[in-house]
């Protein structure tokens, strides 16, 4: 009888050891519907809710970590344990534990299965004595067993019954992504970059009109501001380095402002009625300059004079045959524009900003000089 015990009892173990994969493969299925089922519901819920609700970066915050430590929760709880104890990495549930779940599913054999357990662990308790009564009659319950499909307690089919928590919350997704795919897609946006400030959307929209934001340097910009949208606003203001000014209302939802003596760039937003507009920067443009210039006068070998010269100095005044050479320092100029009586020059740079030209003169005339580059015209 010993041996078939040997034998026979081993058998009963394999067979309780397949229950248990599959009582653990079964949780893994179960868990997996839960977990979808939780964390997506739970999901389209912080969307709709950040959604309609447009909450500070605070409440946003506990929304994405809530999310984020549920969905950790749920997935450890739901997936994760019962998969490691799948391949018996942690503690899985005991024989016994095995028996009294397999007994639910066979009553018939609740009482035996178990009885059998617990005789085994009495002759492993009495090896000493003689057990060969207890081990015969062990060896037989287990030969009764054997027919019984362990596994058949656990059935993977009765899963479907828990769909019902799953499909609702799928067919809710499916239906807002088909109809208002933005409170889903904006509201999960909001949420993941938790610590951007997002600025409340308006009824209406802050319209600039002007096609550039840019100015020459030293001179005025006039601001020009539409709003709209469902209704205008009756004022509006333009804040700039922590001020606030109020528009000029020219009626029927348009505002004006102008900045003066513009030197350099300035960012500004527009408000009204408790909404902000984007963060807009008026830009300087480079401003074509003349820094400083030299004047060098090459008189006639008759007259026996020295060459002289001279800095700064737009009127001159030279003998008859003179010819007098220009060299100009420039600042942001492309090209040079000089202008004699009825004739125009455009003069191109020697090197980087800087200009040379001469002439010989011979009679009294006017001249003009001027910096050019691509976006001014030059002064």
């Amino acid at each position: 009888m010993t041996g078939n015990m040997k034998n026979n009892y081993p058998l009963l173990i394999d067979k309780l050891d397949g229950f248990t994969r599959k009582y653990y493969q079964n949780q893994i299925i179960r868990g997996v519907i839960y977990f979808v089922a939780i964390v997506l519901a739970a999901f389209i819920f912080s969307a709709v809710l950040e959604y309609y609700g447009q909450f500070g970066s605070a409440v946003r915050t506990v929304l994405f970590f809530g999310l984020l430590g549920t969905s950790l929760f749920l997935f450890i709880k739901l997936i994760l344990v019962p998969g490691l104890k799948l391949f018996r990495l942690g503690k899985q549930i005991s024989y016994e534990q095995a028996a009294l779940i397999i007994g639910k599913h066979f009553p018939d054999i609740s009482d035996k299965l178990l009885n059998t357990l617990q005789l085994q662990q009495q002759a492993n308790i009495n090896q000493g004595g003689d057990v060969s009564l207890l081990l015969a009659s062990i060896d037989q319950r287990i030969e009764r067993l054997q027919p019984i499909p362990f596994t058949a307690a656990i059935d993977f089919g009765e899963n479907r019954k828990y769909l019902r928590y799953v499909i609702p919350p799928v067919l809710l997704a499916a239906l807002l992504l088909i109809i208002a795919p933005a409170i889903l897609r904006d509201g999960a946006r909001r949420i993941v970059t938790y610590d951007v400030a997002y600025i409340p959307a308006a009824p209406f929209q802050f319209v600039i009109e002007n096609p550039k934001l840019e100015v020459p340097l030293n001179e005025d910009f006039h601001l020009l501001i539409q709003a709209e949208g469902a209704y205008y606003p009756s004022e509006m203001s333009i804040s700039m380095d922590g001020k606030a000014l109020r528009l000029k209302s020219l009626g029927a939802g348009k505002f004006s402002h102008t900045f003066r003596n513009v030197r350099e760039e300035i960012p500004f937003s527009l408000k009204a009625d408790g909404f902000s507009s984007n963060q807009h920067v008026l830009s300087v443009l480079p401003t074509p300059s003349i820094v400083n210039f030299d004047v060098s006068f090459i008189y006639p070998e008759y007259l026996g004079k020295n060459n002289e010269a001279v800095t700064n100095t737009g009127n001159l005044r030279v003998p008859e045959g003179t010819r007098i050479e220009w060299k100009f320092s420039t600042q942001n100029t492309e090209s040079l524009f000089m202008g004699f009586g009825d004739s125009v020059l455009v003069i191109q740079p020697e090197k980087k900003s800087h200009f040379a030209y001469q002439r010989q003169v011979f009679s009294n005339e006017f001249y003009q000089v001027a910096a050019l580059n691509q976006i001014v015209g030059g002064k």
